[in-house]
């Protein structure tokens, strides 16, 4: 497997799989905007390359054991980000359920998980989805222009997808396929710390629910964020920019009103799972005693869960403190000494919020500590 880098220079490393049926020179579209702050590794799907054209597609578990040994004998385990589109979503999947390597943040873009569905109907769907690409090989760019909404893809677009598509061998394009759709996972899957988020375009969203509901089951944490108007695989190819602003962010913070979920509306930080911030809207006084004047809504984060169980001298190494003034400060603790960083807490409706610019300069360093203690 032929391993493309970039940035070699950086600290934090970003590793992007790519999905089926392309190249991994498809990551051209971002790696101009992200080699200067990343150290990119991008494998070249055995299959798929150009420059290996007698390699043919053996299986996602295969590439996530090859992809994991060559990371640990690099010394290149700890992992900024994995990210992977459609099969190369699956790849991060296997990599998440087995642990070998540790990643502080994963996304999985619109991608397969195994069919939960009966073995002979799998190898059907697979039949099926063999002999659409294979069809496609013979098609000129005008027939697949048919395919593609032209408002979105250009005849040079369509050209590179023909030139990749008829790169790839039946054997490739069978493998490939009945892998990505039927690939093992350990009977059990232990906690995974890391952060991790389903993407999918919205006009996507009817195929991927049988995806979400697997990520969702397998890792419960996971947040399933809807990209909206578009299809599948077009996020890192049809919006570079964005895309690369969503993938920078160190801590996922998630405007509350932004989401669209079952359940319970999430808060602040969950202390089982601290994988995402959310911040919400509050009105913030010049003079909390004045509630009667006009406030100023501000971003903030919610901290009661952490603020009521960590109080101080409870025994924990980040607690919570308030002096007999009333004053809040976050108190560190190292051994034998204390460190104590002024906080402004406003309460709301018995809840209490820390201001989004202040919680990431005070308590964000230490968050996943504070939650795990």
């Amino acid at each position: 497997m032929t391993i493309h880098e970039f940035g070699e220079e950086n600290e934090s490393l970003l590793i992007l799989f790519h999905p089926l049926g392309v190249h991994w020179d498809v990551f051209n579209y971002v790696v101009p905007l992200l080699k200067d702050g990343y150290h990119l590794v991008i494998p070249a799907l055995p299959g798929f390359d150009p420059d290996a054209p007698e390699a043919d597609f053996i299986s996602v578990e295969q590439i996530a054991d090859e992809m994991t040994t060559w990371l640990i004998e690099r010394n290149l385990s700890s992992i900024t980000c994995l990210y992977g589109c459609s099969m190369g979503g699956g790849i991060v999947i296997r990599m998440l359920a087995v642990g070998e390597v540790d990643a502080s943040c994963a996304v999985i873009d619109g991608g397969m998980t195994p069919y939960q569905l009966w073995k002979p109907l799998t190898y059907l769907i697979g039949v099926r989805d063999f002999a659409m690409v294979e069809l496609g090989k013979h098609m000129s760019v005008k027939a697949l222009r048919s395919m593609f909404d032209p408002k979105k893809y250009t005849d040079d677009d369509l050209k590179y997808i023909k030139k990749a598509m008829h790169s790839m061998s039946a054997r490739t394009i069978w493998r490939s396929f009945y892998s990505c759709n039927n690939y093992s996972m350990p009977k059990f899957v232990p906690p995974v710390r890391c952060r991790i988020a389903y993407w999918y375009g919205s006009d996507e969203k009817r195929s991927r629910k049988w995806d979400i509901a697997y990520v969702r089951k397998t890792f419960p944490h996971a947040l399933v964020v809807e990209n909206a108007g578009m299809g599948h695989a077009e996020f890192f190819t049809l919006h570079p920019r964005e895309f690369c602003e969503k993938l920078d962010m160190k801590v996922e913070w998630v405007p509350i009103h932004s989401l669209t979920y079952g359940g319970a509306k999430p808060v602040g930080i969950n202390i089982t799972n601290p994988t995402f911030i959310y911040t919400d809207r509050i009105n913030v006084y010049e003079n909390e005693g004045e509630k009667s004047e006009v406030g100023e809504q501000k971003l903030a984060v919610e901290i009661t869960g952490i603020y009521e169980k960590y109080k101080y001298g409870s025994g924990y190494s980040y607690s919570f403190k308030v002096d007999n003034k009333g004053r809040n400060y976050f108190v560190i603790k190292n051994d034998a000494s204390e460190k104590e960083e002024l906080i402004h807490v406003v309460t709301r409706s018995g809840r209490q919020y820390v201001l989004v610019d202040e919680f990431k300069k005070i308590i964000q360093p230490y968050f996943v500590d504070i939650c795990i203690q």
